[in-house]
């Protein structure tokens, strides 16, 4: 579904990067009546299972793809094997910055035409640390809350969606300040993508 959303030669997810393009997700899959909790939970794999830094900035997904492509043409880096040279003998990665001050990592993509890997470089401005763990009850969460009308801060729905749904142990505290309820507070108050 989100590689529709990344033209090539990019491979970024934006469902575990970008807070904005997750908050319009939501609201896709509640709006198309034939996705439910099934087609939620499919994507949600996509997530892994470790830390990501997540992009929590007013760019849209294209303004991101559109500076790093002019990022590339300045370099005259827009062509694979160019790239590739540019990354070094051990591929390994370089970092550039946006327009709004948030830095990017560019590693070597490994997807047939999309062979620049872009993520929000670590404790860069506007990039938050997650646990996958986090950013998926984060989702679940606002997900089942706006589909049903509830209050997406309450910890009793909060632990029946992390149980029921992810099939995770519940909270014992969620605050909106910190943790998973920081971060179910930055995506539902996100513009969507």
């Amino acid at each position: 579904m989100y590689m529709n959303s990344v033209p090539e030669p990019f491979l970024f997810n934006p469902l575990k990067h970008h807070a904005g393009y997750i908050s319009g997700f939501i609201k896709e899959i509640i709006a198309c009546h034939e996705h439910g909790p099934e087609k939620l939970m499919g994507e949600l794999v996509l997530i892994g299972k470790s830390q990501t830094d997540l992009y929590t900035g007013e760019e849209r997904l294209s303004g991101i793809t559109r500076q790093v492509r002019e990022f590339l043409e300045s370099g005259r880096l827009l062509e694979e094997n160019r790239y590739m040279a540019w990354l070094g003998p051990e591929r390994a990665y370089r970092r550039m910055s946006l327009s709004d001050g948030s830095e990017w990592i560019l590693l070597p993509g490994k997807t047939p035409g999309r062979w620049v890997h872009i993520h929000p470089a670590r404790y860069s401005p506007f990039s938050l640390r997650v646990r996958a763990e986090t950013l998926k009850t984060a989702i679940a969460v606002i997900y089942h809350c706006k589909k049903y009308g509830l209050d997406h801060f309450d910890p009793e729905v909060v632990n029946q969606v992390r149980t029921d749904l992810l099939k995770q142990s519940p909270m014992k505290a969620l605050s909106p300040h910190k943790g998973t309820g920081k971060i179910i507070g930055i995506i539902a108050g996100a513009a969507s993508e």
